[in-house]
């Protein structure tokens, strides 16, 4: 499999795919000082990540990440997909390698 980059801007206050049926992802946010939550899953997520909400409770199930923070992830299978909500009001963009 050929590896891949790409960037990615994400809008401020939803969910935007960084990699989708990618079984090896490596992301990092470009924008400084930017940092937003990763979370995996078949589908977009549902609702804006909540810190405040009751564990079990899908918003508080999230991955939170900064700028140069780096994140590697390897999945057994090329069906889940990654995706990126940026903290704060203002669009992030975020760099991927894939495979």
């Amino acid at each position: 499999m050929t590896a891949m980059t790409k960037g990615v801007l994400c809008a401020a206050n939803q969910w935007t795919p960084l990699a989708t049926g990618k079984a090896k992802v490596l992301a990092l946010i470009r924008t400084p000082s930017g940092s937003g939550y990763i979370k995996t899953g078949a589908d977009t997520p549902l609702g804006a990540p909540d810190p405040d909400a009751a564990e079990g409770d899908a918003t508080f199930d999230f991955f939170p990440i900064a700028w140069r923070q780096p994140v590697s992830l390897a999945f057994d299978d090329a069906s889940t997909n990654l995706y990126f909500y940026p903290d704060g009001d203002a669009p992030v963009a975020v760099s991927v390698i894939m495979e």
